[in-house]
């Protein structure tokens, strides 16, 4: 689909949520009612005084205004659990891929990438930042600092 025809499709689909007064700051929780189901859609109707026997568009409007907080929360946590999924397949590819060629990425020198986040990590940690490291070395302290920051910051609310 080109980026015109996606733009239209959005469009199109998005003018009655507009229409009914929504608009791009609702789009987070939105996002999260869609991704609930038939029984979570019935919960919140349920809840309304007006219960089920209003208009689809009418009951995802008012669902909005009276749970849009939690929504945008619960929005960002399928978004975090969808980012970790992808960083952990990410690292199980490395992991195939170090056991498939070999090791000799490791010696090779750290990456821009690896620098920038050793840094941080050593800054939020409030210690040195660690020196001379190859890549493999700087891979090994990132993995036991716990570096990807977003992810860990995630862990510690649990």
């Amino acid at each position: 689909m080109t980026m015109k025809n996606r733009l239209y499709a959005s469009a199109c689909l998005a003018g009655p949520l507009l229409d009914a007064g929504l608009g791009p700051t609702d789009a987070d929780a939105f996002k999260a009612l869609l991704s609930g189901t038939l029984d979570d859609l019935v919960a919140y109707a349920d809840d309304l005084p007006q219960g089920r026997s209003v208009p689809l568009l009418s009951l995802l409007v008012t669902i909005l205004a009276r749970h849009g907080d939690y929504l945008e929360k619960l929005s960002a946590a399928l978004q975090w659990e969808s980012r970790k999924v992808a960083y952990d397949e990410d690292c199980a590819s490395w992991k195939t891929a170090e056991a498939d060629c070999g090791v000799a990425w490791r010696k090779m020198p750290m990456t821009r990438g690896q620098r920038f986040l050793v840094a941080d990590t050593a800054a939020l940690l409030e210690i040195e930042i660690p020196e001379g490291m190859d890549r493999g070395e700087a891979a090994d302290w990132l993995e036991a600092n716990d570096a990807h920051l977003v992810l860990r910051l995630r862990k510690d609310r649990s």
